[in-house]
């Protein structure tokens, strides 16, 4: 939808506002709202405006919404992520880094993403194993889990397919990230070890706590797991 013209704008603004006014929503996640296929504006005289009144557009949208809205939680997406910019930051609360959720792929793609964004916008949801929509991968709960934990925690499984001893272990991980959560997403964050095979752990602190993910994707045999230096701490300290 061309959102640069005026009409399409007004069209969108009472159908979201409606929405959202008429139950206790409480999240959007905006998908899809950059990228353009096909894009063209044959009855407008500059056409090539569209690129960027259409963005200007969204976000003057965004922050209508925004204003009426100020309870809402606001996740933005577009092509896997692609269009996570300042402009997009200063305006939702958090991000969908990627359409893969396979535990493994994700250390590579959080590492990027944490060059440049914080991890409190990062979304890292853990989902249904094997990964069906994307290689088939199986991977356990716990490392789905604790990869995900390196951002905004989500689930984006079907619960209902999931056993018992399922759902009680992955309320343990949710427990215990309630707890860690405010490092994650307020601390600075060292890279222990790059995602590059092996062990790979990423460390993150905050005033006088600090919390470690560690990841060991594979093993070579008779190779003992290397030693993680931490950083960041009080040499003078003791940390229980």
């Amino acid at each position: 939808m061309n959102l640069a013209r005026e009409d399409v704008r007004e069209y969108l603004w009472e159908q979201l506002h409606g929405l959202l006014s008429s139950a206790p929503v409480d999240y959007v996640k905006w998908d899809f709202n950059r990228c353009f296929t096909d894009a063209g504006w044959p009855d407008d005289a500059s056409p090539q405006r569209l690129w960027v009144d259409h963005v200007h557009s969204l976000y003057a949208l965004l922050d209508r919404l925004r204003a009426a809205h100020p309870g809402v939680a606001f996740e933005s997406c577009s092509g896997g992520g692609g269009r996570i910019d300042v402009g997009v930051l200063s305006r939702t609360d958090q991000v969908r880094t990627s359409d893969s959720t396979d535990p493994l792929d994700r250390l590579a793609i959080q590492h990027g993403f944490s060059r440049i964004h914080p991890a409190r916008v990062m979304a890292a949801w853990v989902t249904d194993s094997p990964n069906a929509m994307l290689n088939h991968r199986a991977g356990s709960l716990r490392f789905r889990f604790v990869s995900a934990m390196a951002g905004v925690l989500g689930v984006g499984g079907d619960l209902t397919g999931w056993t018992s001893g399922e759902l009680a272990e992955a309320g343990e991980w949710v427990r215990l990230y309630k707890e860690i959560r405010h490092l994650v997403q307020r601390g600075d964050l060292y890279r222990l070890r790059p995602q590059q095979g092996g062990l790979s752990a990423v460390q993150y602190v905050l005033g006088d706590e600090t919390v470690v993910l560690a990841w060991l994707q594979a093993q070579r045999y008779g190779v003992p797991v290397p030693s993680l230096r931490l950083r960041g701490l009080d040499p003078t300290a003791s940390y229980e």
